[in-house]
């Protein structure tokens, strides 16, 4: 067997190796378990947290199912019907009930949603979650990390075949790629020392990490720092250092930390232009220049354009108008760019502001530099606004020096015809002095209209400022009209006093354009505060379109000779008003037209002004016929012209000075022609000019006739007859280029004013659609009005484009410098009037929808109402108990009712949301008409509203008077005028009694119900608590001394103390109890004080009996001791009695009588100590004289006691019997010796002689010896 032995110790080796190995392997597995369970504990109290529920332990608190269901509703935002659930929140179904059964299927309804969303989960069963598995708990919680968050990580470069490991992997490489000394290949010990962490956090926010200082800290320090890093940006701390420093971290607590950190920092949307964290800096640098620069470009132009000092020389300041278009032509869409570029880099830098990457300084927003941009364009139009004045009044002065005498040349037949109509005034000098004198009276006048007008405007701005109503807005409408035409007069004035040479006009004309000017800055001054609350309505549009811009028209933009246009003709006709004539026509409110009155209209004659109010806007077609129709004198034949007494010649000559004549006529009555107010006037022009031009291109066979006539003229008539013909052909050519251009006018022109019409008429539709339609309580359709205010807001997207196009057609034609420019700017204010109107209504509509969606949402009151009276019923038949309630069914019903109060709890947000809603509810009864007030009540504007009898601002609160009109209400505003105003422009303000009232008998309700619930779990509470102390207290009196004994060390107390907790939890559970009196918690007091007792005498009676039976076992013990011994020494001397002792072998027998008086010795100890024993145990004997060890204890004494006293008899036997053959072998060796001792004398003697005295001798010797030898004689006995 020898050499088997190296084989098992190497054998035993391996196997001590393999423990070894096994017992490292599972100390690692339990440490990988207790970091997982540590993070995914933390991990589900971070999505928990948002339901405001909370775990300790991850294998316990999932048991019963409840928190998990909790986490997949959080985490998936899914929600199911929960059943007999009447608050009807929306949550996954789950059991109540505290039973295994209820848990297994809780669990059970988590683990079939999983795979509903087809999560594979392997060999998990509902019973390991409920028993608490923790290696398939973890598991479980690994798949559910997995599906909901690492799978929808989604990286740049990744392949479809990717596990979502495999792209977070990626993630975390792309992120720290670049970063010395770090190194991504796994989540395991790459992640340890904690550098992949911190550069994670340094790419994204660079001033949180100090990478330098990383690299020389130790592993702890750097996962302390980038975990508390993290922590600052919202990522929950999922890991300490402890658990990532170690030799292998655990993988899934890394990837989960990590996941966490990839959902916490920004990433850019899918489709969406963004900026990685390597390219922020560079794009923050980017911005932060483009920002500067194109601050820096503002500012400065913001300096040059308020600057106001202009040059008195009329090129310089050509020059300067030409640059300041360049610079807005060219310069400003540049910059436009920049400024787009701004803002889109803006959106991409957002998400990282907001991050915190970046901190965005003062004054760096788009929205501050859209402010300098606003001054800019400002400060632009001021410029423009001072500027081009300047030069269009210096380009004037210089066409009047330069271009004399080809201006006045074409006016020679009309100053000609005009001074001999004026032949009785006197001389040519004297007649243009008159009208010198007029022009002068008529500046006077007008500058004193003006000053009226801007001492009007003034009061009424004052007012404005006060908040009360305008006064005098119609007188200056009147102050304004007259001023127009009186300019209307000096145009016509100033263009005699230019043809007749007059010494002095050019200081009248700087006179007439100072006063032009005035007029142009009051109409501004006019639009900026007549502008707000315009209310048009179809017949005042109509009347501001056709009436204002007739008026505007006649006799003032027509009646410039056309010798004027490079003079005066941009300062005075419409081509000259430009920017701020917009501004007048777009303040040509409906309070202004009906201020176009005879008395203040002297341009227009009282029958026209009549006719055209009558017909609302629009003149009879026969009138505007009858007035402005151009006279078609057809031109006369050559043979009408024959007269005997003339020669041939004569008639030629007659003949061409007819046609120059007829073409004169026409070319003057083309120069004086309207153009037409409205699409009636506009129409009925282009119908007109239409004949007018077939005239004039007929006229080509009069022009042949003349010519053929030429060959027939001799000299000297044929000169000047060549010179009238030369002369007739090109004012013919420039007839017929102005008829043409007329014609194209007219017909873009009848285009725009067609188009503009409809829009108007269909803004205007549209307006009184708004006005009229129902918000009150009788139309109780919310989804209606939704989709009423849904089609509206469609249908102005839609027609907002329409309007745009024709607004930017009317733009192109003033751009133009189309002649009709009043009528384009009268339709293009009046579009953007009504435009604007027409928005604020929208306004108006989307308010009373928000109103009308929480005042019908009240109707919601009702449900509540309902619900909780059918919820006090439930919980009053639900959860009455009494005594006899059995006690799962009461444990259920406290869990089922601690569910309700957490909806009951979650329902009062809801019933103050009801309660704060009502104060908040306006009043839609007094918008039915059915329902008239009875007193006045009290209203609020929501958007603007003038008229001339009223003025109202928004927010303003005003009276309702009278509300018996559907669409209009009788108001009264703050200042106290009163008026009819269409009522979707007020709002009836809170509050509204039927709605607080209802809100108040709800939230009572709910304090009653939540009452109830309170009184009921009390009950239930007292009773399970009742059952649990009956149950202490009878299984108490059940118990015997026998039952205590069966307990295990320090059950005892823990009986006690759970009878007094139980005990405790009754008194505290029914001190509101309606189920026990005071006389039943008297006597459950009493019970239980007695059943104290009763435990404690049961208690002294075990300790007793325990005490007796732990002497009585000493005892025993003793005694069997006592026995082992006794027996032993029994045996021994049996033994010993049984071996024979060797003959004659003294030494042997008292070596034997040595050992036995020790073995006698060890006895006779035995024996004192075994009378003390036994003394102790009689003693015990009779004082546990009842005890049922008593008999077994005293026969084994008794066996004891006898037993040693054989013993004893057996050993003093045996010791006497050693004695006595130690004494009998000593005596024979001593005779024998004494023998011998004898005998070998004798043997001396063997020679005897035969000498007497020597046989005396021997005989004496031999009596000698003899007498020695009998007296040791007792040697021999």
């Amino acid at each position: 067997m020898a050499q088997y032995a190296p084989q098992d110790n190497v054998l035993s080796d391996e196997q001590e190796y393999l423990q070894a190995y096994e017992d490292v392997l599972e100390k690692y597995k339990d440490e990988r378990d207790r970091v997982q369970k540590k993070t995914f504990t933390k991990w589900i109290n971070q999505h928990l947290m948002k339901v405001r529920k909370h775990i300790n332990d991850l294998y316990e608190d999932l048991r019963d199912g409840h928190n998990l269901i909790s986490l997949l509703e959080v985490l998936s935002g899914d929600t199911l019907p929960r059943e007999r659930d009447f608050l009807k929140t929306l949550r996954l179904p789950r059991e109540r009930g505290r039973m295994r059964f209820h848990r297994l299927q809780n669990v059970q309804i988590a683990l079939d949603y999983l795979k509903k969303r087809q999560v594979k989960l392997v060999n998990i069963r509902n019973d390991d979650i409920t028993d608490g598995n923790p290696k398939l708990t973890l598991g479980l919680i690994w798949t559910i990390i997995l599906h909901f968050q690492i799978s929808e990580i989604h990286v740049t470069g990744e392949s479809e075949d990717m596990t979502a490991k495999e792209r977070l992997l990626l993630w975390s490489k792309q992120i720290t790629e670049g970063y010395v000394g770090v190194r991504c290949d796994n989540f395991t010990t790459s992640w340890r020392d904690g550098r992949l962490f911190n550069a994670i956090i340094h790419k994204y926010r660079p001033d949180m990490v100090d990478m330098t200082h990383v690299s020389s800290q130790t592993n702890r320090s750097n996962l302390e720092h980038a975990f508390c890093a993290a922590e600052q940006l919202g990522v929950a701390r999922l890991l300490d250092p402890e658990d990532v420093d170690v030799q292998s971290p655990d993988e899934k607590s890394v990837i989960t930390y990590v996941s966490t950190l990839y959902d916490a920092f920004p990433k850019v949307p899918d489709g969406v232009d963004g900026i990685s964290p390597n390219d922020v800096d560079i794009k923050w640098v980017e911005y932060q220049n483009m920002i500067k620069y194109l601050s820096q470009w503002i500012k400065h132009n913001v300096a040059i354009m308020s600057d106001r000092s202009f040059p008195n020389n009329p090129v310089e300041l050509k020059a300067l108008y030409t640059q300041y278009l360049q610079f807005k032509e060219h310069e400003i869409p540049v910059k436009e760019n920049e400024k787009t570029k701004i803002k889109n880099l803006y959106k991409m830098l957002e998400m990282w502001i907001e991050f915190g990457r970046i901190q965005l300084p003062q004054g760096h927003h788009p929205n501050d530099v859209e402010k300098e941009w606003g001054k800019l364009i400002v400060a632009m139009l001021e410029r423009e606004k001072s500027l081009r004045p300047e030069v269009e009044s210096n380009s004037s002065f210089t066409s009047f020096g330069s271009n004399d005498t080809i201006l006045s040349e074409p006016l020679q037949i009309n100053s000609s015809v005009f001074l001999n109509n004026n032949i009785a005034f006197g001389s040519r000098l004297e007649m243009l002095q008159q009208i010198a004198n007029r022009v002068q009276r008529d500046c006077v006048n007008g500058e004193d209209k003006l000053a009226l007008a801007r001492t009007a405007l003034q009061s009424d701005a004052k007012r404005l400022e006060s908040g009360i109503q305008f006064l005098n807005e119609a007188e200056i409408a009147g102050y304004l009209l007259e001023c127009e035409n009186i300019l209307r007069q000096q145009v016509l004035d100033i263009q005699i006093l230019l043809d007749g040479k007059f010494p002095f006009a050019d200081q009248l004309v700087q006179r007439v354009s100072k006063l032009r000017d005035d007029l142009l800055a009051l109409r501004a001054e006019c639009s900026s505060v007549y502008s707000k609350g315009r209310t048009l309505t179809t017949e005042q549009t109509k009347m501001m379109i056709s009436g204002i811009t007739q008026s505007l028209n006649s006799g003032f933009s027509q009646n410039i000779n056309t010798s004027l246009t490079p003079a005066l003709t941009p300062a005075l006709t419409p081509g000259g008003l430009g920017t701020p004539g917009s501004t007048f026509t777009s303040s040509l409110t409906p309070c202004l037209t009906p201020s176009l009155t005879p008395a203040l209209t002297p341009g227009l004659q009282p029958a026209t002004v009549q006719s055209y109010m009558g017909s609302g806007g629009s003149m009879d077609p026969g009138s505007l016929r009858h007035l402005k129709h151009m006279q078609i004198r057809k031109p006369l034949l050559k043979s009408s012209l024959a007269d005997p007494n003339m020669t041939e010649e004569e008639v030629n000559m007659k003949f061409v000075q007819d046609l120059l004549n007829w073409v004169e006529d026409m070319q003057v009555q083309l120069d004086r022609s309207e153009w037409g107010s409205d699409l009636p006037s506009v129409e009925m022009h282009l119908e007109n000019h239409k004949s007018v031009h077939r005239a004039i291109e007929e006229f080509q066979m009069s022009l042949k006739d003349a010519k053929l006539s030429e060959i027939q003229m001799n000299m000297p008539l044929k000169l000047s007859y060549s010179d009238k013909l030369n002369k007739l052909e090109k004012q013919y050519e420039r007839l017929l280029s102005c008829s043409r251009e007329r014609q194209s006018h007219l017909e873009n022109l009848h285009d725009f004013v067609s188009k503009a019409t409809q829009e108007l008429i269909w803004l205007n539709e549209k307006e009184e659609e708004e006005v009229a339609f129902d918000w009150s309580d009788r139309n109780s359709n919310i989804s209606k009005k939704r989709d009423y205010h849904a089609d509206l807001m469609r249908e102005l997207d839609e027609k907002e484009e329409v309007i745009k196009s024709v607004q930017d057609k009317a733009e192109r034609l003033m751009l133009k410098n189309h002649p009709a420019r009043l009528t384009i700017e009268a339709y293009r204010a009046a579009m953007q009037t009504q435009w604007s109107w027409i928005l604020q209504l929208c306004s108006c509509v989307e308010q009373h929808l928000k109103e009308n969606a929480v005042y019908f949402e009240g109707k919601d009151a009702k449900e509540s109402m309902d619900y909780l009276k059918n919820l006090q019923d439930a919980i009053h038949r639900k959860y009455s108990c009494d005594r006899t309630s059995s006690l799962h069914r009461l444990e259920d019903l406290t869990q089922e009712s601690m569910d309700e109060k957490e909806q009951l709890l979650q329902y009062r947000s809801t019933v103050a949301g009801l309660v704060g809603r009502a104060k908040n509810i306006v009043q839609l009864r007094p918008r039915n008409p059915e329902s008239p007030v009875r007193s006045s009540i009290p209203v609020k504007a929501i958007c603007d509203y003038r008229q001339i009898e009223i003025t109202i601002y928004k927010d303003d609160e005003c009276v309702l008077a009278n509300n018996s009109h559907r669409a209009k209400w009788k108001v009264i505003n703050p200042a106290g005028n009163e008026a009819m105003v269409p009522a979707v422009c007020f709002t009836v303000p809170p509050p509204n009694k039927e709605a607080v009232d209802m809100a108040t008998r709800i939230e009572q309700l709910y304090q009653n119900v939540l009452a109830l619930w309170h009184h009921s779990h009390i009950n239930m509470k007292s009773v399970v608590s009742w059952h649990y102390l009956m149950a202490d207290i009878q299984a108490i009196r059940n118990w015997n001394v026998s039952s205590i004994k069966t307990m295990l060390p320090g059950e005892h107390q823990q009986v006690l103390s759970n009878l007094q907790s139980h005990f405790d939890e009754f008194l505290e559970d029914s001190e509101e109890s309606e189920v026990f009196t005071v006389a039943d918690c008297s006597q459950l007091e009493r019970d239980v004080a007695a059943c104290k007792e009763y435990y404690q005498e049961l208690l002294r009676s075990a300790e007793r009996e325990e005490h007796e039976e732990s002497v009585y076992n000493h005892y025993i013990s003793e005694i069997r001791n006592f026995r082992m011994h006794l027996e032993a020494h029994e045996e021994h001397l049996i033994r010993q009695l049984r071996t024979p002792l060797e003959r004659d072998d003294l030494e042997q027998s008292l070596q034997r009588i040595t050992e036995h008086e020790k073995k006698t010795a060890e006895l006779n100890k035995l024996k004192e100590d075994l009378d003390v024993m036994k003394d102790k145990c009689e003693q015990f004997l009779r004082q546990a004289a009842g005890s049922p060890s008593v008999p077994t204890l005293s026969s084994e004494l008794t066996i004891l006691v006898q037993s040693m006293s054989q013993v004893y008899s057996m050993s003093s036997i045996y010791m006497d019997k050693l004695k006595t053959v130690s004494l009998v072998v000593k005596h024979s060796q001593s005779a024998e010796a004494l023998v011998k001792t004898y005998e070998s004398k004798l043997y001396e003697e063997d020679a005897m002689n035969s000498d007497v005295k020597s046989i005396e001798s021997v005989i004496s010797t031999l009596k000698q010896w003899r007498t020695e030898i009998d007296e040791q004689q007792g040697v021999f006995h």
